[in-house]
């Protein structure tokens, strides 16, 4: 997926009435067994935003074989920072192009979602991206 669509989503979630949203694009740590398939080129977008209801992290990976992975949104565990847990998500629960759920469920995050990519539909991706991060399950 590629992160042109994530900056729309975030254009579209900065319109959201009182909504702070922050963003920063690293490289995919080189310890996540994903470089071992697609190399060191593959980035992340991690993508903060904050509502009087919620408070979300939306974590979306780019690679160069346009091979959709699911985007998650979550809410940390407690007393790790947003940023850490992207890299651990990344490192410890992303191996060959695929989240590995048994992994994630077993980190004990507040609030962790798949939004699946499907048919390269980027408005109906916006939309069900858009209801993830609205949604308060903490």
């Amino acid at each position: 997926m590629s992160l042109i669509r994530l900056t729309q989503f975030i254009a579209a979630a900065g319109e959201i009435v009182n909504a702070k949203v922050g963003c920063v694009i690293k490289p995919v740590p080189r310890k996540s067994k994903l470089t071992k398939y697609v190399g060191e080129f593959a980035k992340y977008a991690l993508v903060h935003v904050i509502t009087p209801a919620t408070a979300n992290y939306v974590l979306e990976v780019e690679l160069l074989n346009d091979h959709g992975i699911s985007t998650l949104v979550f809410s940390p565990p407690e007393k790790i920072t947003g940023s850490d847990a992207a890299e651990m998500l990344l490192t410890d629960c992303l191996s060959s192009g695929n989240w590995d759920k048994t992994k994630i469920n077993g980190k004990k995050f507040k609030k962790c979602e798949l939004v699946k990519h499907v048919n390269k539909d980027s408005e109906h991706w916006g939309h069900r991206l858009l209801a993830a991060v609205n949604h308060n399950s903490g």
